[in-house]
């Protein structure tokens, strides 16, 4: 016999947790390998005493799946499964080792395990499957011509699924569980049954969560004190300086800078050409002078020969 591992024992946990109900399914045929697979793990299920008074019905058939679907209360959506499989039990067989409750109870058991069976399998091979359990039950068992000491328990459709169907809810452990008595219950059910695992698992979850939370709250802080900084920035550029005015915008100073400095230059050149032009008046001024004391002394000195003369 294979051993079997803790990890193994998660993986099936986990196959629970994950299986779906799926009631629409791909245009896609199933390997007879995988429809022999789930039969074998059906086979496989526990039974009262072992005896194992159960058949399994392999319906492929168009037609017949069509027929079954009636049966089951016109649940048409159920054609779209290339696969049905019907449990079938016999209780007469529970009944001679059992009596009533062989017949009337410990069949239902041990077909449904086998169809909780059909239904992990399935899963495992990456199929869809839904246990159907309406049906007319004497209209069932013409569809399949079972015998008259047969009961059909319930059909189990099989196929590649087209939907993926939400995590249902699920009832806390705390509620469905029960310690002693009927109604016995005890304040921590977990540390009552002594499984650390999951407590530990709990409490990490719950760390994980808070340090997520005062992650998301260190984020905001940082992100409300950034957005702050910014606004006092953009406050202190914008406002009024110590005369009064506005402040001038970057672009707008330096071109206020530019046309100062070229007002400064046209002044200093102007100041420059009036003092030039004053010195060029002087000059020409003083040149008239000479020009014409030169003037007055030729025409002196011409009337002085004429009078010598």
């Amino acid at each position: 016999m294979d051993e079997v591992t803790e990890s193994d024992i998660k993986d099936i946990l986990e196959l629970i947790k994950s299986r779906r109900s799926i009631t629409k399914y791909q245009p896609k045929p199933v390997p007879w390998e995988l429809v022999s697979r789930i039969v074998d793990a059906a086979r496989h299920a526990p039974s009262c005493g072992n005896i194992q008074n159960w058949k399994f019905i392999v319906v492929l058939s168009p037609e017949k799946r069509k027929a079954i679907a009636e049966a089951a209360l016109q649940q048409y959506w159920m054609m779209s499964a290339p696969v049905y499989i019907v449990v079938c039990g016999e209780p007469e067989q529970a009944e001679r080792y059992y009596g009533v409750r062989g017949d009337r109870l410990y069949t239902v058991q041990n077909c449904a395990a086998a169809v909780q069976n059909i239904l992990l399998e399935a899963h495992s091979l990456g199929l869809g499957a839904c246990w159907v359990g309406a049906f007319d039950e004497d209209m069932l068992k013409r569809c399949i011509t079972a015998e008259e000491f047969v009961r059909p328990q319930a059909i189990v459709t099989i196929g590649y699924a087209a939907e993926v169907p939400p995590r249902p809810p699920k009832n806390p452990l705390n509620v469905v569980t029960y310690f002693e008595k009927w109604r016995g219950v005890v304040r921590d059910p977990l540390h009552y049954m002594r499984d650390y695992a999951l407590i530990w698992e709990g409490h990490i979850g719950k760390s994980k969560s808070m340090l997520s939370s005062l992650g998301e709250k260190i984020k905001g802080a940082f992100k409300k004190e950034k957005h702050d900084e910014q606004d006092k920035d953009e406050t202190e550029e914008h406002a009024p300086d110590h005369t009064g005015h506005e402040p001038t915008p970057e672009p707008a100073k330096e071109k206020a800078v530019q046309e100062q400095a070229k007002h400064e230059i046209e002044k200093e050149h102007e100041a420059h050409s009036r003092e030039h032009g004053t010195e060029h008046g002087k000059h020409e001024h003083s040149h008239e002078q000479s020009k014409h004391a030169t003037e007055k002394h030729s025409e002196a000195k011409k009337h002085g020969h004429e009078k010598h003369g």
